[in-house]
């Protein structure tokens, strides 16, 4: 199934320049669709085409696959079949959080510190899926991390770390950061 925005400008679509929104749930009536589909027992692989996060800790819980293309372009049809087909080993990692719910707020690996799970509040603001979460039909090792001797107090610190994929497909990793 293939759920998501209509792209549009100032209030034409549901996601875009001045189409803000006051939910974090799928607009429309499309996870009621979703949930029909989901209640007859049929496998369902759900394709996000998307200008935002949503709130979908329900869809990941209860389908067998969830894609986030988000607004893939030109291009994102035959990129979605590439991927679901198997054709295409999958690289992209989550640009933001996916929200538990609507009260929360996407964020990134730069969200302050107290935007994390913290003793200040009794809410895990963590999401199902973080920032940089991604899968792939092969595997990878990461080793021999080493950080410059100088860690500079301020402009850019130097990270180096050996990529090896350890599975029997070609594909291209992403290192994300990590924040802690």
């Amino acid at each position: 199934m293939v759920v998501g925005d209509h792209a549009g400008l100032f209030g034409r679509g549901t996601s875009g320049e001045g189409c803000d929104r006051d939910s974090l749930e799928l607009p429309g009536v499309q996870r009621e669709l979703v949930e029909q589909v989901l209640a007859t027992g049929t496998p369902v692989v759900l394709v996000m085409l998307t200008g935002r996060p949503y709130a979908v800790g329900w869809a990941l819980e209860r389908c067998a696959a969830v894609v986030q293309a988000f607004f893939p372009g030109e291009e994102g049809a035959g990129a979605v079949a590439g991927v679901l087909s198997g054709r295409v080993t999958p690289s992209g990692r989550l640009p933001v959080s996916m929200p538990r719910s609507t009260g929360s707020q996407p964020y990134t690996y730069l969200h302050p510190a107290l935007g994390g799970a913290s003793e200040v509040s009794n809410l895990d603001p963590a999401g199902p899926l973080e920032f940089g979460y991604g899968l792939t039909y092969t595997t990878f090792r990461h080793e021999d991390l080493v950080v410059a001797d100088e860690t500079p107090t301020a402009g850019p610190l130097t990270v180096t770390v050996t990529v090896a994929n350890t599975g029997d497909r070609d594909a291209d990793e992403v290192v994300q950061p990590v924040r802690t």
